[in-house]
Formats: C-alpha cells, sequence, structure tokens
C-alpha cells in the first residue's frame, strides 16, 4: 500500500488515484488515433496527475506511480526515432500502465478505510488504533482483552479500539521464540521463548486464513464490540529498516490517515520516547499493568 504524506487524508488520496484512472482511461480511449496527438494529451494527463495525485503522496512513492521511467522517456522523446505505430503503443502502454497502479493502489487505500471503519461521507474513522509493541504481546498474550485500554490511553469509553500488531513483532517473537535467557511476566519469572511461543499462538488461532484485509478476532463487551486485534503487514517490502523498534513505529505512524488516533504502546522508554518524536501518542507501561 502507498506511503502517504504526512498529515494528508487516504481518502482524497484514493479519489484523486480513481479520478486519475477514468481520466487516463479517456487518454487512450478516444477517437483520435494520431500519434502526435496521443503523445501530446498523455503529457497534458500526467501532468495533471503529478499535481492532483502527487499531492499526497509521500516522495518515495512519486517514481513508482507517476513519474516513472517511461515518463522520463516520453517527456524527451525525440519522435522521429518511432515509427507512428510504435509511438502510439508507446505512450498507451505507460498510460495502461498508469491505469492499473491508480486502479490498485486506489482499492487498496479503500480497503484499508474499511477495515478502520472510515465513513465513506464523512471519511472519518470509528476506531482508535493502539500499536502494540513486542514486550506488550509478551506480558499480556493471554489477556489483551480484559486489560483496561479505554483507561490506559485516557480514550472514551465508548470509542472502538483497534490492537494493531506489526508483522516486525511477530518476527520479533519468532525470535525470542528461540531465545534462552528469562522474562519478568506478571511478577513471575517465565522463559521468554514461553511467552513468545504463547504469544505466537494467541495471534495464530485468529488468523486461519488472514488476508491483510479484516480485522482477527473481535471481542464484544455489553453487545458492542470494543474492542478488536489486527495483522498490519509491512508497508514497504524489499526495503527493510535495520532498527526493529523504528520499523514498528513506521508501522504506527502511518496508520494516522486511517485511524481516529493512533496510540504507541510499549513497556520500553526508548521506544515510547521515539514514537512520540514521530509524533505519535505514547504510553509506557509499567509491570504494576502486568498485575
Amino acid at each position: 500500500m502507498l506511503e502517504l504524506r504526512a498529515g494528508t487524508g487516504a481518502r482524497d488520496a484514493a479519489k484523486a488515484l480513481h479520478e486519475g484512472a477514468r481520466s487516463g482511461r479517456d487518454v487512450i480511449g478516444g477517437n483520435d488515433n494520431a500519434p502526435e496527438r496521443i503523445l501530446s494529451a498523455y503529457r497534458r494527463w500526467i501532468g495533471v496527475q503529478i499535481l492532483q495525485i502527487g499531492q499526497w503522496l509521500a516522495d518515495s512513492e512519486l517514481d513508482g506511480v507517476l513519474t516513472t521511467k517511461r515518463y522520463w522517456a516520453l517527456q524527451n522523446l525525440n519522435s522521429s526515432t518511432f515509427t507512428q505505430a510504435d509511438l502510439a503503443d508507446f505512450v498507451r502502454l505507460e498510460v495502461g500502465q498508469r491505469i492499473e497502479t491508480f486502479v490498485r493502489e486506489a482499492e487498496a487505500l479503500d480497503h484499508e478505510l474499511s477495515r478502520w471503519g472510515s465513513s465513506r461521507l464523512s471519511g472519518e474513522s470509528d476506531t482508535v488504533a493502539v500499536v502494540l509493541d513486542t514486550n506488550v504481546l509478551l506480558t499480556h498474550h493471554s489477556g489483551l482483552e480484559s486489560f483496561p485500554w479505554h483507561k490506559t490511553l485516557n480514550t472514551q469509553a465508548h470509542r472502538h479500539l483497534g490492537l494493531a500488531v506489526p508483522l516486525q513483532v511477530v518476527r520479533e517473537l519468532d525470535r525470542h521464540k528461540m531465545a534462552s535467557n528469562n522474562n519478568v511476566n506478571r511478577g513471575t519469572r517465565n522463559e521468554l521463548r514461553h511467552d513468545a511461543g504463547a504469544a505466537l499462538r494467541f495471534i495464530d488461532e485468529g488468523i486461519p486464513e488472514f488476508d491483510g484485509k479484516h480485522w482477527l478476532r473481535r471481542w464484544e463487551v455489553g453487545g458492542r464490540t470494543d474492542l478488536s486485534l489486527m495483522l498490519i503487514a509491512n508497508r514497504t517490502p524489499g526495503f527493510p529498516i535495520p532498527d526493529a523498534d523504528t520499523e514498528i513505529i513506521e508501522r504506527a505512524v502511518s496508520l494516522r490517515p486511517f485511524a481516529t488516533d493512533v496510540h504507541f504502546v510499549s513497556y520500553d522508554a526508548a521506544a515510547v520516547f521515539q514514537a512520540r518524536q514521530s509524533g505519535l501518542k505514547a504510553t509506557k507501561l509499567t509491570y504494576m499493568h502486568a498485575d
């Protein structure tokens, strides 16, 4: 899924992408097949998309979505080096691929908005995201649903809370499962690998066929769904962030366009301070919370 520019709205970005795809079809679907005019229409169209779509995207996304290698070739093209038929095909190929990209990314944003309960009319989410650090799952894997989340986060009791587990946390749990040192959990000395294994089982029970679009499990209190659990995938596969805390916090930041608010929760003071530096609300738990 696309990384959006800080402070922008996911619904606005999706709308711009859908509109860009619609207008792109007009570029290659018209009756005028003159190659020079198709090229001119493409240049006008992509210029508008760079303004309309580009304003919502992080700079790192521009080359993949808008200013591709083929874009630069078409901007600097000497049309005399192409036959007329080849020129038209080259333009249509680029426009067609931009349309496919726009539609795919718009639908991904729509899915994420829907998952976070965003209203199609107002664009506002109904859910507060609570991003869990690895140490939270190690400590509370058997009692997430009974933890006083609303009180701890000073959140209105009627708010739906989405407990979000980044895949980086799952990787860390896998690594801890092989560890031999001990972890303080609820005032006892349990092996870290035991806690990690229990946390992984807790997650796995909710995801027999997880497709990245739905909540893993929901808990109802008083007939109302107050708490849900979700996995959030890495945003940029193939471009890993070497520091685990930074990866987890980056994933928390990426939820801001979708959720009403985003809280980061950890027992690690350094991670909490880093999250606050990134503009997130962050709460440091103490092991009194584990009692």
